[in-house]
């Protein structure tokens, strides 16, 4: 698969992520044709945020920038997904310039031809760490605190809300056990491209260094390429786990 076609399945990828957590009742979601974005409705404490598919194409700046303000009485939220796809191509540090918040800029994908022979099959063999799919509201309730406390530090994803979600598999998460309790975490997507997504790999802090994220990374990644994934993306950090597994980063 070409670079371009891998980029442009990254940012799919991420697409996907946002547009599964507008799913809920709770979640507003807003798209036009230069911009899509998600919030809580009015009236809920808490929820993801995010503005994404942006394309300001045959626009000068300072109508973006006015573009901007006319948003602003919409309520737009002030986290922005600009990716390689986003235009203009200084899109980036137009909207810093407007103090909103900017999403890293790092994409990472294990490509096709990598997928049946990557590293992360020699971790899952080497691995002793058990994890489970879950599959019952009680466990979604444990998957979702720790996912509240190590990814966001705040009850973001409220269980009642998203659990129809993943009951409905198109979330499908994992919990990762050391001595009977769960203590990591993973989820995965996949859209009907076959595009899939590794997400929210968590693990609780005085159980870090045990192999926790590689054990619940392995079980996605094997979810995900027996449910026919074409390509698995991401976007984290600079994430040596994430290497360790054979993604590559592509921007």
């Amino acid at each position: 698969m070409e670079n371009q076609k891998i980029i442009e399945s990254i940012v799919h990828g991420g697409e996907l992520y946002l547009e599964t957590l507008a799913i809920p009742s709770h979640i507003e979601k807003y798209s036009d044709e230069m911009c899509s974005w998600i919030k809580p409705k009015e009236g809920v404490n808490n929820g993801p945020v995010g503005v994404y598919k942006i394309n300001f194409e045959g626009k000068t700046d300072d109508q973006i920038r006015q573009i901007f303000n006319q948003y602003q009485e919409k309520g737009i939220p002030d986290y922005w997904f600009i990716t390689p796809l986003s235009v203009p191509r200084h899109l980036r540090e137009i909207i810093k310039s407007l103090e909103q918040n900017v999403s890293p800029n790092y994409g990472m994908a294990i490509p096709p031809e990598q997928m049946h022979h990557a590293d992360w099959l020699e971790l899952k063999r080497n691995s002793k760490v058990p994890v489970k799919n879950v599959s019952s509201k009680e466990d979604f309730y444990t998957w979702t605190e720790i996912v509240n406390e190590v990814c966001f530090g705040s009850k973001l994803i409220d269980p009642d809300y998203y659990y129809p979600v993943c009951e409905s598999g198109k979330m499908i998460c994992f919990l990762g056990y050391i001595d009977d309790k769960p203590v990591g975490t993973s989820m995965t997507l996949m859209n009907e491209n076959k595009i899939g997504r590794l997400e929210w790999v968590s693990t609780l802090p005085e159980y870090r260094k045990k192999g926790i994220g590689t054990a619940v990374c392995c079980a996605g990644i094997e979810q995900l390429i027996n449910d026919g994934a074409c390509i698995i993306t991401a976007e984290e950090g600079d994430s040596s786990l994430h290497t360790r597994l054979g993604f590559k980063v592509y921007y």
